[in-house]
């Protein structure tokens, strides 16, 4: 371990069957491997060895996840088996009642179909336990008669997880997979999040993928969690009411069990101070545990280059997850002190309490959708407050006479990783629509300054061309050359300007 995390204590044994922390440096070659030991990643980031805390893998046919429609083949997309739907990632859709409610001829349906794709790859997958059958998506599903009519006695999950039952029943009674252990992972999300009605139960080899988004500022089951989701039929479904109905269906001997997915990070906020709450992962925990969650999964800035937070919490999530008597502040602050140093720690703890504060401030409606939502209320004024606390923790190591130059290079090129997080949070609100961000708040000229401007009369465009500037060197001089989700030729700090400043969402 390199000397700056002397101090972290990597030890110990999870109290989590899996945990996943979706991060840069743990899913690529290069990754710091002892930083990351027992993270419990899946092979589709990164393979650790069983030193390192061994590897959950997840078989699965086309793609890791939202995948049903490959199970069923290609050759039979726009069929009665998988019929096209123009509302769903990959454009098909498998009947989930064909072979379950009806058939449509003696010798196939979609269920024999997905049944032979599952049991191939089971029996050529010998090392693997976890299977993944997931709808594809978007707000789409199949409209045939039997599926609708399926769908009003027992909800659009209830269709799901009654095909997914079948499945499992008949592949454990297969002579050729006798003594196999396995189990079939299937998704609670978009238009299945609401747990099924009509009697319909959860089978024991059933893993529920619960993967909607919440108020991280609060614990899931808070009684303040209010996080909600609107769905195009105009119903509107509450995180906290839709996790405790599938809680209830998985509670107990041979019922199921959860996956949780949690948007530490939103997808399209890798840069900005991310939003979930000490008090929250403490409080998450405590519940995971309780729930006897099969396995925890925690999106982070998995594959951007500005990756403070996310080793960061990385650290709090996998400790908390070890040893839920910790305290995640506790945590935060021993790896601050490790990661920048003891004379930049105290500057980034207030950094983070600031914004901890200020989402705290919000009102009760705050769900987490596309990341923006985190910081859309916080005044420029709060921006620049905390902004200047990582300024002045750079003047301060680049004062300091007991560091080494080596050191001080360390710690600089990670507080203006800090620091990018600022800039990138301003930038979002620093379009030509929203000028009133900056020009009618604004009458300190100290701020101003901190905001591209000159005197108290330059204009917004000129600011804002000169804040931009000021980003991308600061970009560069912490390592930043990736801003957001995605690993294609384009994902540049220059596409992330052009994508998302002053375009909030």
């Amino acid at each position: 371990i390199s000397y700056d995390f002397v101090g972290l204590d990597l030890d110990g044994s999870p109290s989590v069957a899996m945990r996943h922390y979706l991060e840069y440096k743990t899913c690529y070659s290069g990754a710091d491997l002892d930083f990351t030991a027992k993270s419990g990643l899946n092979t589709s980031y990164a393979a650790l060895t069983n030193a390192q805390g061994g590897m959950v893998e997840f078989g699965s046919i086309g793609s890791g996840t939202h995948n049903a429609r490959f199970y069923v083949g290609e050759e039979y997309w726009g069929t009665v088996y998988c019929p096209a739907n123009a509302n769903v990632d990959g454009g098909y859709v498998p009947c989930l009642t064909n072979g379950v409610d009806y058939n449509t001829d003696g010798a196939i349906s979609t269920f024999s179909l997905v049944k032979a794709s599952m049991k191939g790859l089971i029996k050529n997958s010998p090392n693997t336990k976890y299977f993944t059958f997931e709808q594809e998506d978007g707000e789409g599903y199949c409209t045939c008669d039997y599926c609708n009519a399926a769908a009003e006695k027992y909800g659009r999950s209830g269709v799901l997880v009654r095909f997914c039952n079948k499945l499992l029943e008949e592949l454990r009674a297969d002579g050729e997979l006798s003594g196999r252990e396995f189990k079939i992972v299937t998704f609670a999300y978009s238009y299945t999040v609401v747990a099924p009605t009509g009697g319909v139960t959860v089978d024991k080899d059933l893993c529920i993928w619960y993967a909607e988004y919440s108020d991280m500022r609060y614990s899931l089951l808070s009684e303040n969690q209010n996080a909600f989701s609107s769905r195009k039929d105009g119903t509107t479904i509450y995180y906290k009411e839709c996790l405790e109905g599938w809680k209830n269906l998985t509670a107990g001997e041979n019922k199921g069990s959860l996956i949780l997915w949690l948007y530490d990070a939103s997808y399209n906020n890798y840069l900005s101070y991310f939003g979930t709450t000490m008090t929250a992962i403490d409080g998450i925990i405590d519940e995971v545990n309780e729930m006897n969650v099969e396995m925890l999964l925690v999106l982070g800035a998995y594959d951007a280059d500005n990756i403070w937070q996310s080793e960061m919490r990385s650290y709090i999530w996998s400790r908390k997850m070890f040893d839920s008597t910790l305290k995640a502040k506790d945590l935060r602050d021993n790896f601050i002190k490790n990661y920048f140093g003891s004379i930049a720690a105290s500057y980034v703890k207030e950094y983070c309490d600031d914004y901890d504060g200020y989402y705290a401030d919000n009102n009760d409606d705050y769900p987490v959708k596309s990341g923006n939502e985190y910081y859309g209320k916080v005044t420029v004024g709060e921006h620049c407050a905390s902004l200047q606390k990582i300024k002045n923790a750079i003047d301060a190591v680049n004062a300091s006479t007991d560091l080494t130059d080596e050191q001080k290079g360390v710690y600089l090129k990670r507080l203006y990783g800090v620091e990018a997080s600022s800039y990138a949070s301003i930038l979002h609100y620093y379009g030509t629509t929203l000028k009133g961000y900056y020009a009618d708040t604004l009458t300190n000229l100290d701020q101003r300054k901190m905001l591209g401007a000159t005197s108290l009369t330059t204009s917004v465009d000129t600011a804002k061309a000169n804040f931009t500037a000021e980003f991308k060197e600061i970009c560069a001089k912490a390592g930043i050359t990736r801003c957001h989700e995605g690993t294609s030729e384009d994902n540049t700090v220059e596409q992330f300007i052009s994508d998302y400043i002053g375009k909030i969402r």
